[in-house]
């Protein structure tokens, strides 16, 4: 009884007041009463007012954000469900989304699309350095290569990662009002760095602003080559600038797509891992909530039953736990198919002459995991078929290329 004051002070100081004792049938009731209430809180350990045991964030509601996004039947960020759920080493080692999407090619080709669009200013300058006609303004080239370049690829550097750059309207403003006084004053010399002025008009402004741009980054070319009576190298700028711009950023627009659907794919990941918690947790809670209400009310003669129903509940929450392992053959290849759609492969599944609802045994979950992953490491793109084929023992599994279904 000692103890359970004890333990009833340290919970009512946690919340800044001291309430008076609690005596077991009050305490435990109180617990089932809690248990009970957060049904929509995540997987993990509850403390008795609700808050999920999260080291990381301590206090961080268990369940109402997520039971409100339930009731009001919208989506919800599976970021956002991870952040109230125990910590699980499979998912939470992981970097953040940002760093884990951007290793490996994704993270690759934005450098390169970056590094790429700073060395087009420097070969500019080389040739204003090399070619005669435009000698003479190298240095006003040089300055305004020095102004504009940490400007756009400030620009691409955000447009890379499928975002918007932010304050990108105030730093596409300063990009066009230096480049446009760089054309001025340096004239043809300053001709294809226009390409960074619509280029950042497409990254950060809506398309009909951005054809605008591109138009009056042509018409200043035209206009500089009518001025300097030179009409055949002014035509050729433009379609050097309409070609520029086109390419960048279709390679731009490439490697944000690229980069958004392996981010999909990771929340798609995630969001797997916390449904699959909350299967868990639903299940255990039906069978341990009702023993625990029943326990929380009986009296001392009583409790003879409450031994006999906590063996009951037991025993169910091991089969519980055991029929979560155990597995069928069909919930791996869902699993496996859900894996291989994510990766952007159409997949079609034969399975015939094979039943698919017996468990599902260690051996025919390797195989089956070490065919999806020779797959995904090979990164196909196309059509693909998981063929499971009736054998002695376990099934046997393949995943076959093909660009067309199997007859």
């Amino acid at each position: 009884m000692e103890e359970v004051r004890r333990t009833g002070d340290r919970g009512s100081s946690r919340i800044g007041a001291r309430a008076a004792p609690a005596t077991r049938s009050e305490s435990g009731s109180a617990e089932a009463r809690s248990l009970c209430s957060v049904s929509s809180a995540p997987p993990g350990r509850l403390r008795p007012d609700g808050a999920s045991r999260d080291r990381r964030r301590p206090g961080f509601p268990g369940g109402p954000h997520i039971s409100a996004l339930h009731r009001t039947g919208r989506c919800f960020d599976p970021g956002q469900v991870r952040r109230g759920v125990l910590y699980d080493p499979t998912v939470d080692r992981r970097p953040s989304h940002p760093a884990d999407v951007d290793r490996g090619p994704v993270g690759f080709l934005g450098h390169l699309v970056v590094g790429f669009c700073a060395l087009i200013p420097l070969v500019e300058l080389g040739r204003s350095a090399v070619v005669e006609p435009y000698r003479a303004g190298l240095v006003p080239v040089a300055i305004g290569v020095l102004l504009t370049t940490p400007l756009h690829l400030y620009l691409v550097w955000f447009a890379v990662r499928g975002t918007v750059a932010p304050r990108g309207g105030a730093v596409f403003a300063a990009l066009l009002v230096t480049s446009g006084v760089a054309a001025v004053v340096i004239g043809g010399a300053w001709a294809m760095m226009l390409v960074f002025v619509a280029l950042g008009a497409f990254l950060v402004g809506p398309l009909r602003t951005a054809l605008a741009v591109l138009g009056g980054c042509c018409a200043v070319v035209l206009l500089v080559g009518v001025v300097r009576a030179d009409g055949l190298t002014a035509s050729y700028y433009v379609f050097s600038l309409v070609f520029r711009v086109s390419a960048l950023y279709g390679v731009i627009w490439l490697v944000a797509a690229r980069r958004r659907l392996r981010a999909a794919q990771h929340e798609l990941r995630d969001l797997a891992v916390v449904t699959e918690r909350f299967r868990i947790v639903g299940s255990l809670r039906e069978v341990v909530a009702p023993v625990l209400e029943r326990a929380a009310t009986v009296t001392p003669s009583a409790l003879p039953a409450v031994v006999d129903d906590a063996r009951d509940a037991l025993l169910r929450a091991r089969r519980v736990l055991g029929g979560h392992r155990a597995r069928s053959r069909a919930h791996e290849i869902d699993t496996a198919l859900a894996l291989l759609t994510a990766s952007g492969s159409p997949v079609v599944l034969h399975a015939a002459d094979v039943d698919l609802s017996r468990p599902a045994t260690p051996e025919f979950r390797a195989a089956l995991r070490r065919a999806v992953v020779d797959l995904l490491a090979r990164d196909v793109r196309h059509r693909v078929a998981l063929v499971v084929e009736p054998t002695t023992g376990d099934p046997r599994v393949t995943v076959e290329n093909r660009a067309a279904d199997r007859g």
